[in-house]
């Protein structure tokens, strides 16, 4: 199989596992999709990106999901989003 980027967060998809709803055609991981494999909302993934950010790091979370909200702009399936 092939390597796959998520076109919501990054992440590389390696494995089935990996993949939203364990679908090899499926564009999103599985941290960025629902069990069925549909891409979560853009406020779910802000929220979540901005708990990893401030776990990982020493921000606050007015600084973590500002960083969140610009890094998840990056990709596809956010890069229409007004921030």
């Amino acid at each position: 199989m092939k390597q796959k980027i998520c076109e919501s967060c990054g992440m590389p998809m390696k494995s089935i596992e990996d993949f939203g709803g364990k679908k090899s055609e499926n564009k999103y991981c599985n941290h960025c999709t629902d069990n069925k494999g549909n891409l979560k909302s853009y406020t779910e993934k802000v929220k979540d990106f901005k708990n990893m950010i401030i776990e990982t790091n020493d921000f606050g979370e007015e600084q973590a999901e500002k960083i969140a909200k610009e890094r998840l702009k990056q990709f596809p399936a956010w890069k229409d989003i007004e921030i």
